[in-house]
């Protein structure tokens, strides 16, 4: 995550300090395996339906969006949209990859690891 947001960053904009950053690949699959981490815990049939159902389902999503104003906006900016997050008055977020469906998929091949094990 720190990667993209400095490095890979930086090589797309030519920018020091950036006035936008691009929350791309790297930063979503980085989230993903954090989010992958706090699920452990589940049974890996359990995991598996939840990666499934992410992956599924998500582009039923689609429809549901947020102001930049409501409280709503910055979670799902990152989970589900490609929306701008402004962090100030000279920096901008751009979620290029929604984690959601990231989550879904890293989820699913950890469940399926065993069968190549």
């Amino acid at each position: 995550v720190a990667l993209e947001l400095t490095l890979v960053n930086f090589a797309w904009t030519f920018q020091l300090p950036p006035t936008v950053i691009y929350l791309q690949v790297i930063w979503a699959i980085g989230l993903s395996m954090l989010a992958l981490a706090a699920l452990l815990w589940l049974p890996r049939p359990l995991l598996a339906a939840l990666g499934v159902l992410l992956v599924a389902v998500h582009n039923l999503l689609d429809p549901l969006h947020f102001a930049p104003g409501s409280a709503w906006h910055l979670p799902w900016a990152v989970l589900h949209d490609r929306g701008w997050i402004e962090a100030g008055d000279a920096l901008r977020l751009r979620t290029s990859y929604p984690l959601l469906p990231w989550i879904g998929v890293i989820a699913l091949g950890y469940a399926a690891g065993n069968w190549f094990s």
